[in-house]
């Protein structure tokens, strides 16, 4: 296992589980990201993605990679929440970033392009994968786990404070 799977096994155990809340939280603060919103309300995306989802509308990631994607982006919604509330964090002013700037854009693309393609190949929706995506995957979802136990802590402390 190179670390980025998303198995129920994978969900960081420790923290008190609400983590239902926090994705409801982040959808009402920066539009929804459920499955059923057939394409993404506000910033977000159907399906739990994000950068996927705008690099899509803006023709750049085909659709046969971006429906692998939204269905990865369910999995890793329901089954590893932490990673999934780190990635929203910083994926959401991302895409208003590049919703403005094609250089923006073009620089996001350059990752989550082979991010999407070894994505798609490990939901065996294509038979090609790519190694930079891979590399990228291992990193990403450690990286986004730190960010989401971090948000996840500082979402409790102030909830505490209210309390």
């Amino acid at each position: 296992d190179d670390g980025s799977s998303i198995s129920a096994s994978s969900a960081t155990p420790g923290l008190d589980g609400n983590f239902g809340a926090i994705a409801d939280q982040a959808d009402a603060t920066f539009g929804s990201t459920d499955a059923t919103d057939g394409g993404g309300g506000g910033d977000g995306g159907g399906g739990g993605t994000v950068i996927c989802t705008e690099l899509h509308h803006q023709n750049i990631l085909v659709a046969g990679i971006f429906k692998a994607d939204q269905e990865f982006g369910v999995l890793l919604r329901k089954n590893d929440p932490l990673v999934y509330l780190g990635y929203i964090t910083w994926a959401l002013p991302l895409v208003s970033l590049m919703k403005r700037s094609k250089l923006v854009t073009k620089i996001v693309a350059f990752f989550a392009l082979p991010w999407a393609t070894h994505m798609a190949y490990r939901m065996k929706a294509s038979s090609r994968d790519n190694r930079f995506g891979r590399f990228l995957m291992r990193i990403g979802i450690v990286l986004c786990r730190v960010v989401g136990c971090a948000r996840h802590a500082w979402q409790k402390a102030i909830l505490s404070q209210v309390a």
